[in-house]
């Protein structure tokens, strides 16, 4: 009688601890979620900023990506919409160590800029540079 009600005892509590177990793994979902989703939220609202920031200030940075992803070596030619050509020739001539040529290109967007030298051709854009500094990628690849 007495193993019985052991048995039963025993029975209930591994019930009861595999229903804990199933709220403890809901629960930690749960908590998953919830931070996938902050972190989702304030991935959205850097993007946001960064996409209305002024293109006056965005060609400093975009240029400054260029500089650093290629290395500052060895000469170049630099391509940039023709509406962007006066922002990128005025940090072009703060820059005139790095011996970059700049010209045109209609086929080019707005935001994007392309440099071409003895290491290749890197095309860049502004949208590009927002995603990979929120993914946090550890370099830009070339083109």
């Amino acid at each position: 009688m007495l193993g019985r009600r052991c048995l039963k005892l025993v029975a209930g509590l591994a019930v009861q601890e595999a229903e804990l177990i199933r709220i403890g793994q809901c629960q930690e979902y749960q908590d998953q979620a919830a931070v996938g989703e902050k972190s989702r939220l304030q991935v959205d609202a850097m993007t946001q900023a960064l996409n209305i920031a002024p293109r006056a200030e965005c060609y400093p940075a975009l240029l400054r990506e260029l500089l650093r992803t290629q290395g500052g070596e060895g000469r170049g030619t630099l391509f940039c919409h023709p509406e962007r050509q006066a922002d990128v020739s005025a940090w072009l001539a703060q820059h005139s160590h790095l011996g970059w040529t700049l010209n045109n290109d209609n086929a080019l967007a707005q935001d994007t800029l392309k440099l071409i030298t003895e290491q290749g051709v890197m095309t860049l854009s502004w949208q590009r540079v927002v995603t990979h500094r929120l993914t946090k990628t550890e370099t830009l690849s070339l083109n």
